[in-house]
């Protein structure tokens, strides 16, 4: 299916995409490293794709958990006597170094079967997962709970940085530009649904104190953004099988063609 859907008039050569006019004349070489055709899509098809589905699922589960979680952080941090004025520094300076960590490689590796987007989606999920669990880790004493509040602050700081940074270039890599903005439109939307019912699971007894309180929320979140991880690694196999499978059955005869 893969393949069918692009050998209409694209073919790889090497590490660079090609396409071809209606009458079967290459057009000059494309090193957009998007596995879809060079013409557009349309929005029906796009919706009712897998790699939409996917990104659903990335924007409900681990967008939404994030949103959510900053909404919430202050209270985790008011449980040791920390503010949130001591997070948000180290937070913003990892978000924006998780932000840089995915988008500038991304230029360099988009055309390799194994550094497409989902390779850095898969990456942002599993930091901002382990940062999540980190605060449910049974700890006592007032310092380990403060130190495990800044050590998860600044790994989900780097996770989120990761995921929020790679989702522009790959929702245009993915679907191209012309419905970019009714996509994201339509993911948010997913997210607005999805905080608030995150947000249900952050509670805790009268009589409990300590970040352990939230234990069922953390684990909520660990194992939601579990199954996306997986699903990641899915889509990264299925979209280096598509790139695989276009060099060997179209790119090597059309590029020894030119050849000779």
């Amino acid at each position: 299916e893969d393949v069918a859907s692009v050998s209409d008039d694209t073919f790889v050569c090497g590490d660079e995409l090609r396409s071809e006019s209606p009458d079967g004349t290459p057009l000059p070489p494309s090193r957009g490293g998007s596995m879809s055709s060079s013409r557009p899509k349309s929005l029906s098809s796009i919706v009712h794709g897998l790699d939409f589905a996917f990104m659903n699922a990335l924007f409900v589960i681990a967008v939404g958990f994030a949103f959510s979680f900053l909404d919430l952080e202050d209270q985790i941090a008011s449980e040791v006597g920390m503010s949130s004025r001591d997070l948000t520094t180290t937070f913003g300076v990892l978000n924006a170094l998780g932000r840089l960590s995915v988008s500038l490689p991304l230029d360099f590796t988009r055309n390799h079967p194994w550094g497409g987007v989902y390779v850095y989606i898969s990456g942002g999920l599993a930091i901002f997962a382990l940062g999540i669990l980190l605060l449910a880790l049974p700890v006592e004493s007032l310092e380990s709970q403060k130190l495990l509040v800044r050590m998860a602050n600044s790994t989900v700081a780097f996770g989120y940085g990761c995921l929020l940074g790679i989702v522009p270039p790959a929702l245009k890599i993915l679907f191209g530009g012309q419905h970019l903005g009714l996509i994201y439109g339509i993911l948010y939307v997913g997210v607005a649904i999805s905080e608030p019912v995150w947000s249900l699971l952050f509670r805790k007894s009268d009589s409990c104190s300590g970040i352990g309180c939230y234990t069922v929320y953390y684990l909520s979140c660990v194992a939601a953004t579990g199954c996306v991880f997986l699903m990641s690694l899915s889509m990264l196999l299925r979209a280096a099988r598509a790139t695989n499978s276009l060099n060997t059955s179209l790119g090597t005869g059309l590029c020894a063609n030119e050849a000779v």
